[in-house]
């Protein structure tokens, strides 16, 4: 899951962005506008946003990011250092999800960007399992025994197709076609690559993924 964390003190922005838990993607800005440019470009799940910020206040871009639809969703914690408490209630009439007063232990912060990943997105969240992997579907991330593992588009999508098809022997022309949608052509290594470099990254995989001569790979099924 990706993070957009709003902040300007730099001090603040390097703690959050060293001691957020590394299985989520973390991407920081320091004023209100690289904020909003940054939502409309990407999709971020979480938006880390102080209030007090030069220029478009963390209210102003909370207001923006709430009320146009050009914007996804993001679950958003506020960080003030406010004292008063209309500010706080502001961010909630507004749509903030939740808050958090400077200064800050950052192992609250994870265990409320933990609570609020559960609540936001646990209902849509479509995952696969199989041995100590699991798959993030809608994410397209990747995690071995809880630990995330960079991984490219194609090679999650094979990693998934073969998941799904356990147990079944699968040819290489009948895989590339279904996942890349053209035509295969033996000379092609490319399938091959890739499933070498998941083969080096998952030893579950290496360990249960059979070639069966002549007529394709069957994936070891763990029902």
């Amino acid at each position: 899951m990706k993070i957009l964390i709003v902040e300007d003190n730099l001090l603040t922005r390097r703690l959050l962005e060293e001691k957020i838990d590394n299985s989520y993607s973390i991407t920081s800005v320091t004023s209100g506008e690289c904020a909003l440019r940054e939502l409309s470009m990407k999709e971020y799940q979480f938006l880390i946003l102080d209030i007090n910020l030069p220029g478009i206040s963390g209210l102003d871009v909370l207001k923006e990011v709430k009320n146009n639809n050009c914007y996804k969703d993001p679950y958003v914690l506020i960080l003030t250092s406010n004292i008063e408490d209309k500010d706080v209630i502001k961010a909630f009439e507004l749509g903030a999800d939740d808050y958090i007063k400077k200064p800050f232990n950052v192992m609250e912060i994870n265990c409320r960007l933990k609570a609020g990943a559960r609540n936001k997105y646990s209902y849509n969240r479509e995952t696969i399992n199989y041995f100590n992997l699991e798959l993030i579907c809608n994410e397209m991330e990747i995690y071995m025994e809880n630990n995330k593992i960079e991984i490219s588009e194609k090679e999650f999508l094979i990693l998934k197709y073969l998941i799904l098809n356990q147990g079944k022997i699968l040819e290489k022309k009948k895989i590339f076609q279904d996942i890349w949608q053209k035509l295969y052509f033996p000379e092609n290594r490319t399938l091959d690559v890739l499933i070498n470099r998941l083969k080096n990254k998952f030893p579950i995989i290496k360990e249960n993924l059979q070639t069966i001569y002549g007529k394709g790979m069957v994936l070891k099924s763990c029902l």
